[in-house]
């Protein structure tokens, strides 16, 4: 019975392999897209490709796709004209004839699994080649991911230097032995690559041309053209005794992003003619005009290009990025040459409602990004949408710190999460965790490498070595090491036994707004106070309103109360790298019998209505964040995140989340609001206490003018704040406005936050003149 039972599976598994091998295998291509993995999908049948109609399309089919032409993985499965239409006609040779052929839509409905290797495997008998009712306005298409290794791109080298690793290849000047702190603007030019080795540059036919591609791989945005060079001798007794030349003959072009893309002798000990070294001298010339800046990235000089020719920003398209525009883009930002160029999905993407160029054209040797060939995009000629923005990284002058602060994580088998440990004059410790932020965490794991923060904590669950060695630790967000934020000079550590901990992660949110909706949907209603209980009780009414809540107990107390309530949907897009999940865990939610739903945040934004004349808070609005949840993604990405019936919260990458204007809360209570004609500024702040990490939080908020019609809003420009200090602050009486630098305070003007020595926190003023004024946040 076993052996008989043994042969029938044999028999079972053998017929499931030669049905395999009957099934149909068809070829695949992509058409249409700005890069070889993105586009429509093409197959082939009897000498034609043809599309497939976008029918039942899904992520399944498309994870199909790209595992056939072999990438690593799906992004997108697109439908409709994403990639565009089809044409109907085509011209194709025909022998020795140019004949005018109809294009095809070969096949529709098809439903894969998801684990086949062939598109060809998920054909049923429904599927009849060419048997679509489809128009060619309804095509399937897919963006697959190439893997990192593909989507940036790095300078070209010169054949003689094609074998050498550019990640373990730099440029470094040697400067004068007195020179210990700072960046480093002239020495002697030396090359370090894999192997340990190193060595200085042989200045035969050097010029200002490979001056100014040097400066540019050193950070530089020019070069300060000398004749002076240094004798081998001189270099050997300066700096070391064994030093030879190992670069030499470079002849460049002037356009190059590093001195290996220029002809060369290659890298190596060399044979230089004139014994002397090169002796280089750099500067930065910060450009008159900002015609580019850099979003998404974790450090400041990378991450997605934005760029303005007159007023507004857009973004560019990744379809002819070279690395001559890149390096242009890069100058004109104030730092050096590109060291890298990334295609599309490496940094996140803007809003589609953002105006995008199609091309920057540039050869690499303009001084100004307005300078190159700009084309606007044409959307019917190039697909190119938002999920092809190009990204660049910069090359920074290196900063030399002769006792810089050491950093790492312990306490934990995770290399990414744990204790901050802080190593001051040799000797490591801990960092008290008074007042830890997610900036400072943010700073903490861009220094060790570790990508953005997840999670921050003040805690003694992960022990301690040492003695606390720091206090009062106040980052801003912009720093590159933790040295560089402000902290208490002496020790202050109310709580000594809880200690700064931190949790990294290789991607991070980002939270947008939808300024579109937000204005197309502001109004003024009138509700009897009868019909707001639940908003009384999730603190959504003014204060005015208590009164009456307490005062009434009979049924017709309620009559002739209403409350005027400024109403508008707030549409909250998720345009970063990873999901954005509440701060606190599923555990510590409440449970909101009224709504029956659960709060999740007690302040996922906050709405403000601000007097532009004394910039002092009038009335305020309050979200509490009871159900994140994936309203709607973009074309191709499926929903993740529904709290109905209690399910899980939050906003999935390229989703949204719409708090319609008819929901409780999704209000300005502005009953105690009686002039009319009045201005006011409408601020909105999305994660307002930074208690969940993201990849830029510049983008958070939204101003609003606004005039008070009594009867109705009327609604000015909607814009997105950003701070010219590049410093929000919160709390005090600022209302989350920009610190202002400089500022007068006590009579002196301040450039920086300032120490409060009563409660330990640093302060900026939110106006020029804190003296005059009183206005002040926490930075």
């Amino acid at each position: 019975m076993v052996v008989r039972t043994f042969v029938a599976l044999v028999a079972v598994f053998l017929c499931a392999i030669c049905a395999q091998g009957r099934r149909q295998r068809i070829q695949v291509r992509l058409e249409g897209g700005t890069q070889p993995y993105a586009g429509r999908v093409m197959v082939y049948y009897r000498g034609v490709w043809g599309s497939v109609c976008d029918n039942a399309w899904t992520k399944k089919n498309a994870a199909v796709v790209c595992r056939q032409l072999g990438y690593k993985g799906v992004v997108l499965a697109t439908k409709g004209k994403f990639y565009g239409s089809q044409v109907l006609y085509v011209n194709k040779w025909v022998g020795r004839r140019n004949v005018r052929a109809r294009t095809r839509i070969w096949l529709d409905r098809i439903a894969c699994g998801g684990r086949e290797y062939n598109l060809g495997y998920c054909l049923r008998k429904r599927n009849r080649w060419g048997q679509v009712r489809c128009s060619r306005q309804r095509l399937a298409g897919v963006m697959c991911d190439p893997g990192l290794e593909n989507l940036i791109k790095t300078p070209p080298l010169d054949n003689a230097t094609k074998h050498i690793d550019i990640k373990k290849f730099k440029l470094v000047l040697w400067p004068q032995k007195n020179k210990t702190n700072g960046i480093i603007t002239e020495g002697v030019l030396a090359v370090k690559y894999e192997g340990g080795k190193a060595g200085v540059v042989c200045s035969d036919n050097w010029d200002l041309k490979e001056m100014r591609v040097a400066c540019g791989e050193l950070g530089f945005t020019h070069a300060v053209e000398t004749t002076t060079h240094t004798s081998i001798d001189q270099v050997r007794k300066i700096y070391s005794p064994g030093v030879d030349f190992h670069l030499g003959n470079v002849e460049c072009t002037g356009n190059e992003a590093t001195i290996l893309s220029c002809k060369s002798s290659g890298l190596g000990n060399q044979n230089c003619t004139s014994g002397q070294a090169v002796w280089l001298k750099c500067e930065t010339k910060i450009p008159p005009f900002r015609h580019a800046r850099l979003h998404g990235g974790i450090q400041y000089w990378q991450g997605r290009v934005e760029v303005r020719k007159m007023t507004d920003w857009a973004t560019l398209c990744d379809k002819d990025l070279d690395i001559y525009t890149a390096n242009v883009i890069c100058r004109s930002l104030g730092y050096g040459t590109a060291k890298e160029y990334a295609l599309g999905t490496v940094y996140a993407h803007a809003m589609e409602d953002i105006k995008m160029y199609e091309t920057i054209k540039c050869t690499g040797k303009e001084t100004y990004l307005q300078n190159c060939i700009w084309t606007e995009r044409s959307k019917r000629k190039y697909p190119c949408k938002h999920y092809s923005d190009a990204g660049v990284k910069c090359n920074v002058p290196k900063r030399r710190q002769q006792n810089k602060m050491k950093i790492r994580l312990r306490g934990t088998p995770h290399y990414a999460m744990g204790r901050v440990d802080v190593n001051i004059n040799g000797k490591w410790g801990v960092i008290c965790g008074d007042r830890w932020t997610m900036k400072n965490s943010m700073v903490v794991c861009r220094q060790l490498g570790f990508g953005y923060p997840a999670a921050n904590w003040s805690t003694s669950h992960y022990g301690r070595t040492g003695k606390i060695l720091l206090s009062g630790i106040t980052c801003l967000g912009h720093e590159t090491s933790l040295d560089e934020c402000l902290r208490h000079d002496n020790l202050n550590c109310s709580q000594t036994k809880r200690l700064a901990a931190v949790k990294c992660q290789k991607g991070a949110p980002d939270l947008v707004w939808d300024i579109k909706e937000l204005a197309s949907t502001m109004d003024i209603s009138t509700f009897p106070i009868a019909s707001l209980k639940c908003a009384h009780q999730e603190n959504c009414l003014a204060s005015s309103a208590d009164a009456v809540f307490n005062g009434v107990r009979l049924a017709r107390g309620w009559l002739g109360h209403k409350r005027r309530l400024l109403r508008f949907s707030a549409k909250v897009h998720n345009l970063g790298t990873a999901a954005y999940r509440p701060y606190l865990s599923r555990n510590a939610w409440q449970w909101h019998s009224c709504h029956q739903h659960y709060h999740s945040d007690e302040e996922f934004a906050l709405y403000d209505l601000i007097d532009p004349h004394t910039h002092k808070k009038v009335s305020e609005g309050h979200k509490a964040s009871y159900c994140l949840t994936d309203t709607k993604c973009d074309e191709g990405v499926d929903r993740f995140y529904s709290c109905l019936g209690g399910g899980d919260q939050g906003i999935s990458i390229n989703c949204h989340d719409n708090y319609d204007y008819t929901l409780d809360c999704q209000w300005v209570d502005v009953t105690d609001l009686t002039v009319v004609g009045r201005s006011y500024k409408l601020r909105l702040v999305a994660n307002p206490a930074l208690k969940v990490g993201e990849t830029d939080y510049s983008n958070n908020v939204v101003l609003c003018d606004v005039i008070d019609r009594q009867n109705h809003i009327q609604v000015g420009a909607c814009i997105q704040e950003t701070c010219e200090s590049g410093v929000r602050s919160h709390h005090g009486n600022g209302n989350f406005a920009c610190c202002r630098f400089p500022f007068i305070y006590d009579g002196k003007s301040r450039d920086t936050c300032v120490l409060d020595d009563k409660t330990g926190q640093f302060w900026c003023a939110t106006t020029k003149n804190y003296d005059q004024d009183k206005l002040f946040g926490y930075c």
